[in-house]
């Protein structure tokens, strides 16, 4: 991840058809399922991605640092 500040930048592949959230808002993806987004850390410097794909739910928290 980034290291932890106002907002980190996100980025990555998702499945095709599934639906990501990042600390509980949606991110878009483009026509290849891939996102790249800003997030601004809850307290703690945690990001919680919520991902919904064929009725299968997943949590992934990831931390970031301050330097």
């Amino acid at each position: 991840g980034d290291v932890g500040g106002k907002s980190v930048r996100a980025s990555g592949l998702a499945p095709v058809g599934s639906r990501l959230f990042i600390n509980g808002r949606p991110v878009s993806f483009d026509e290849q399922a891939r996102f790249d987004t800003s997030v601004t850390p809850l307290p703690g410097g945690r990001l919680v991605f919520r991902l919904l794909n064929g009725g299968v739910e997943s949590w992934t928290v990831r931390t970031v640092r301050a330097k």
